[in-house]
């Protein structure tokens, strides 16, 4: 079932493109990216149950590279649609009682490969206005914890059999 619904999230929207105006989608551009991003965690699962033990939780800058394209589905739509790699990850100190602790930083790193598709409405077709929506389904290749405690000894753990193997996330945008 789960492959079933995946195939639908990537397929429809290419098929439903074919029959807008009658003609097939035409490629626009295909583009190459490469920049960074901050990424944080929402939240971390409960490794210790002592209440006064409390997270603080830091962004993590990371690497986003990728290759998208652009389909003309029309005057007014465009389907854009790639592949991307992005690290993604957190920064975890530790406070006791609201006092930090000296167990150096734990820092979460997250590597994914993503599909992002998103459909573009150009209300002025000859303008640079639009509005976006779509999704992005991403796989989970590594999921990695480095402790930094003590701090002359880092240790690296492999968390990934601990995590879910797909992501799905939704996107709404606009931009000029």
């Amino acid at each position: 079932m789960k492959k079933l619904v995946i195939a639908c999230l990537v397929f429809v929207p290419l098929a439903g493109s074919f029959a807008q105006e009658g003609r097939a989608p035409v490629l626009q551009g295909v583009s190459v990216c490469l920049g960074g991003a901050w990424s944080r965690y929402a939240e971390l699962p409960d490794v210790i149950s002592v209440p006064e033990l409390r997270r603080v939780m830091g962004s993590r800058f990371g690497v986003v590279a990728g290759v998208l394209w652009e389909f003309r589905l029309g005057r007014r739509f465009l389907l854009d649609n790639g592949l991307q790699y992005a690290r993604r990850g957190t920064a975890v100190d530790w406070n006791l009682m609201g006092q930090p602790l000296p167990l150096g930083t734990w820092d979460y790193r997250l590597d994914v490969i993503g599909n992002p598709i998103t459909v573009r409405f150009k209300p002025w077709p000859r303008s640079s206005p639009y509005i976006l929506g779509g999704y992005e389904l991403s796989l989970i290749v590594g999921h990695r914890l480095i402790d930094g405690w003590p701090a002359a000894e880092l240790t690296e753990t492999n968390i990934k059999g601990d995590t879910h193997d797909l992501d799905f996330g939704l996107i709404a945008g606009a931009g000029a």
